[in-house]
């Protein structure tokens, strides 16, 4: 039934299969829970994660909207349990893809939609080195190759017990390991960098675009002002002279005031704090303060700063909604143009890389859908809200509605806002059918809140570098990632020996 598709190795390199090796360990290739025994109203808050498709990555376990479930389902379906060493599939869709299960994840549940690969106690074979194997591109292109449906791929336990498995020795094997494990680590740690910087600069946006901040903290300040200066008016200058003439600085004008404690919320800083900044820093956070109104103002999103407006989309740039160019012609595939599609468009700020490209000659059939860098991707049928921002010229398919910004410095604030109204997008693609779709006509029309020009102005420059930084680190992971990829296939075809393995690897992340 099954081809091995592993035509030439090493000759002292065993080839064996998947099935074979968890069967010789005493360990077996189960199928999770199905919805007959775990149903959606049994997830929880709190209580043992259970593992579905959408936390699997080649790198870790995800655990972003990880589902939970309660102890006792745990011990009911205590066969699923996952322990170090296995590793996990998903069933249906993205099935080339598995995950190793660490100390981290240690107990939790093999859930609905997944397959659990165990290797019992007389395992021969490091499991991270199967891990590592199962990942290079020639197994995860078997495996999909094999899934089972032309829509949706789907995986059973038949098919990856014959996905074939190269041995070597054992300190090939060790090398192996070693040299995959340590790129893997280093991507992880610029995942983790670039979360934080994320976070960081959705801090920026909250404060100032969401809770506003500034101008909450001028409004507060003039209200301490004006009952300082009431208390003065109206009681006895002798009462209060003597606490006024020890006071170590001047009263504070009303502006002054206002300016300051803005200056403080934009920069986090204390009174004290700001007083040892240098005077041109001093200088750039008055400015900034200067831009923020002192007053809310009602309007169809709720408060918001005075002189700031409510615009649609439409206003912000022109609206694109992508196309596929017909897969019938090959000579429109293959190029260096990027095709951007939802699966790009996963966990990342940025689309770095695309698994469709168009030749010029592809590209030519949709001229007017082409996407300058800096465009606003958003995902709107089937999985909506998904939000990137492009880095080179490129075009997307239909599931796709793309904001081109009038203005360079529109980009990172579209790009958070369009993360703000996630659940706004899904309400307006539900439409009370069964497949989400926010056609392009209802995404022109949304409205989100407009600040001065000034402010979206100073938002660029403030978190500029952080988002550069960002790019920085997720081109570095894409080479990471494709010289991780290249490894096996060069060990196999005899372009790299095992002794050299580590040397590309080290100069990569010098």
């Amino acid at each position: 039934m099954f081809n091995s598709a592993i035509l030439s190795y090493p000759v002292h390199w065993e080839l064996t299969t998947l099935g074979k090796l968890c069967l010789e360990s005493g360990g077996s290739i189960q199928t999770g829970p199905f919805g007959s025994q775990l149903h959606a109203s049994d997830y929880v808050d709190v209580g043992i994660p259970s593992i579905m498709p959408k936390n699997i990555s080649v790198e870790e376990i995800s655990t972003v909207d990880i589902a939970k479930v309660t102890n006792e389902d745990a011990r009911r379906l205590s066969k699923y349990i996952v322990k170090q060493g296995d590793i996990v599939y998903s069933r249906r869709g993205d099935v080339e893809k598995c995950s190793i299960i660490t100390s981290n994840e240690a107990g939790w549940l093999c859930g609905t939609g997944c397959l659990k690969v165990s290797f019992g106690k007389k395992r021969k074979i490091d499991s991270r080195y199967i891990h590592a194997y199962l990942s290079s591109p020639m197994i995860r292109e078997w495996i999909s190759r094999h899934a089972i449906g032309a829509t949706m791929p789907n995986l059973n336990t038949a098919i990856l017990s014959a996905v074939p498995v190269l041995i070597p020795s054992q300190k090939e094997i060790e090398v192996i390991t070693k040299v995959w494990r340590s790129i893997t680590d280093k991507i992880i740690l610029n995942r983790q960098i670039n979360q934080t910087l994320e976070k960081i600069a959705h801090t920026i946006f909250k404060s100032w675009f969401v809770d506003f901040d500034p101008t909450h903290a001028k409004i507060a300040a003039r209200e301490r002002w004006l009952a300082l200066h009431e208390v003065i008016e109206t009681s006895s200058p002798t009462c209060y002279s003597a606490e006024f003439d020890n006071a170590n600085q001047p009263t504070q004008t009303l502006e002054e005031a206002m300016t300051q404690a803005a200056m403080a919320a934009i920069s986090g800083k204390t009174p004290e704090e700001l007083e040892q900044l240098s005077p041109e820093q001093q200088q750039n956070l008055r400015n900034i303060a200067a831009l923020f109104p002192d007053t809310l103002v009602d309007s169809d999103l709720g408060e918001i700063p005075e002189g700031w407006l409510v615009s649609p989309l439409s206003v912000w740039g022109d609206i694109i909604c992508g196309k596929t160019p017909s897969k019938k012609n090959d000579e429109y595939y293959g190029g260096d143009i990027p095709l951007v599609k939802i699966p790009d468009m996963h966990n990342s700020m940025f689309v770095t890389g695309t698994s469709d490209t168009l030749t010029a000659l592809g590209a030519a059939t949709q001229k007017r859908k082409l996407l300058p860098a800096g465009s606003i991707c958003v995902s709107c049928i089937a999985t909506v809200g998904k939000v990137v921002i492009t880095t080179k010229e490129c075009f997307t398919n239909q599931q796709i509605n793309s904001i081109v910004p009038q203005k360079k410095f529109f980009t990172p604030y579209l790009y958070f806002s369009m993360l703000k109204i996630n659940d706004l997008l899904h309400d307006l693609a539900s439409g009370g059918s069964a497949t989400l779709n926010l056609n392009t006509g209802n995404f022109s029309k949304i409205e989100i809140l407009k600040p001065s020009f000034e402010v979206l102005q100073q938002h660029y420059i403030l978190v500029e570098s952080i988002l550069k930084q960002v790019l920085v680190n997720q081109e570095e992971q894409q080479t990471l990632s494709a010289l991780r990829d290249s490894l096996l296939p060069k060990l196999l075809s005899g372009q790299l020996q095992i002794r050299d393995a580590e040397n590309p690897v080290s100069e990569a992340m010098a």
